[in-house]
């Protein structure tokens, strides 16, 4: 894999709701702190809810034409540059809290913190908790239908 850069930016794409093929970056990159729905099941079918996730990040990216700013944390056990990243346009939206919010993602492994931002696991968490009140995205299904 070599050296982990410390920050990158350039054009992506959604391989899942988690995960980034970067165009010129081998690696893929896994988005810090959060999980979503595995877009295949264990017979290799789409699911909904992972095809829904990937959806919504797809959505996220265009609004900055699928250009995005990163800094890497470390690489997982499966070689994935794991990153925060935002979008790189004028709100510079962080992808991983986006997703969170739109109920299509939960806050995972944030016991892991940031050294650049200290506050973002409590951020993660915090829209999470809103996301499940207001009952976002998934978390009809996840929690079930009342």
């Amino acid at each position: 894999m070599g050296a982990l850069a410390a920050n990158w930016n350039g054009q992506v794409y959604a391989i899942d709701g988690n995960t980034l093929a970067a165009v010129g970056l081998k690696p893929r990159l896994r988005l810090w702190g959060i999980q979503t729905p595995e877009l295949r099941d264990g017979a290799k079918a789409e699911t909904v809810a992972g095809m829904r996730a990937r959806a919504t990040l797809e959505d996220l990216l265009e609004q900055a034409g699928h250009k995005v700013k990163c800094r890497a944390l470390k690489f997982d056990r499966d070689c994935h540059m794991v990153a925060q990243c935002t979008l790189d346009d004028a709100q510079a939206g962080d992808i991983g809290s986006g997703l969170i919010a739109a109920g299509m993602a939960y806050g995972f492994n944030l016991d892991e913190a940031l050294p650049w931002e200290s506050r973002a696991s409590q951020r993660y968490a915090t829209a999470e908790a809103e996301a499940r009140k207001q009952r976002r995205g998934l978390w009809k299904d996840w929690l079930g239908e009342r």
